[in-house]
């Protein structure tokens, strides 16, 4: 797969990943947004007055999204935290722009293939920054994976407890 312009949200989430070998050439920008984890993370970032009751069948749709995404990304053998880790307490409040991506070591940890002609674009070509760039070094990552699993069983638990 070749990106030359613009890679993000479902393309970056769906096509990258699963593509073999990921060439994004100069100028070219790779970034995610959230994923079927998303709505997990964002009322974490949400105070506990803010956040919306959900009604069942939401979290129904929601729940079988995410299981399809898992099955996804573990029959492509990428991590599916790749879609949300900007958005994970710690590094959300550090986020200024609209997408993230990681460095090229991150991105093989996670299971990517992907190479960059030049630098990771960061800016669009009319020069607005939308994609930042976390290089996460593996002692973080790991803790930010442990953190994940936690989160994900919290809520698993939580969702149990509710009969859904």
């Amino acid at each position: 797969m070749i990106v030359d312009k613009v890679c993000a949200s479902s393309c970056a989430n769906y096509i990258a990943t699963a593509s073999n070998d990921v060439m994004v050439k100069q100028g070219g920008l790779l970034g995610w947004h959230g994923g079927a984890l998303q709505p997990l993370y964002l009322s974490l970032q949400q105070s506990k007055n803010q956040v919306d009751k959900s009604n069942i069948k939401d979290e129904q749709f929601i729940a079988k999204w995410r299981q399809a995404e898992l099955d996804f990304f573990n029959k492509v053998k990428v991590n599916q935290i790749v879609t949300v880790i900007g958005m994970m307490p710690g590094l959300h409040d550090k986020r200024d722009a609209q997408l993230f991506s990681y460095d090229q070591k991150t991105l093989k940890r996670l299971g990517l293939h992907i190479a960059y002609e030049g630098e990771q674009a960061t800016h669009s070509s009319s020069g607005e920054y939308v994609v930042q760039i976390f290089s996460l070094s593996p002692e973080v990552l790991d803790l930010l994976l442990i953190q994940h699993s936690k989160i994900l069983e919290q809520e698993k638990l939580g969702l149990l407890s509710q009969g859904i």
